[in-house]
């Protein structure tokens, strides 16, 4: 089976290892020779620590904004350099690009939605989504609507 050439599996451990490994990592995170991944989000921050690697699922009641939030998240965290992996199962792929392309490019979404911008709104449009070509080729998105 050929898989992702940056993938990487964990071995099975003894609890032994696990415990000089989590040692070892909070040395390095004291020492400033590792750092934890930051949101974008200073209160987020404070209470999740994240590292690179982590899994992490949000979830909540619908239309409160989990996937306004997680793709905020996830383009703050590949401005600062990190891949992401976004898997979101409430919206379409151009629902979820359409909602950052209006943050950045100040555009109502649900107009970019129904397709009622002006020429002037489509060309800020097409500047944000060059501006941020870098840091966007970084973040990968499974996005499965069910309609």
């Amino acid at each position: 089976m050929v898989g992702p050439t940056n993938a990487s599996a964990s071995a099975m451990v003894s609890l032994d290892q696990a415990f000089h490994s989590s040692v070892a990592t909070s040395q390095a995170l004291m020492k400033g020779q590792a750092s934890l991944v930051n949101t974008g989000f200073d209160g987020i921050d404070k209470i999740l620590a994240m590292m690179p690697g982590d899994l992490i699922l949000l979830a909540a009641r619908p239309s409160v904004g989990k996937s306004a939030l997680s793709m905020n998240i996830a383009t703050n965290v590949a401005r600062a350099g990190k891949r992401v992996l976004v898997f979101n199962l409430e919206m379409s792929l151009h629902q979820l690009t359409t909602r950052i392309i209006a943050g950045y490019g100040e555009v109502a979404a649900n107009r970019m939605l129904r397709g009622s911008v002006s020429i002037q709104e489509i060309g800020r449009m097409v500047q944000i989504c060059g501006d941020n070509n870098e840091w966007a080729q970084r973040v990968r998105i499974l996005a499965v609507s069910y309609t």
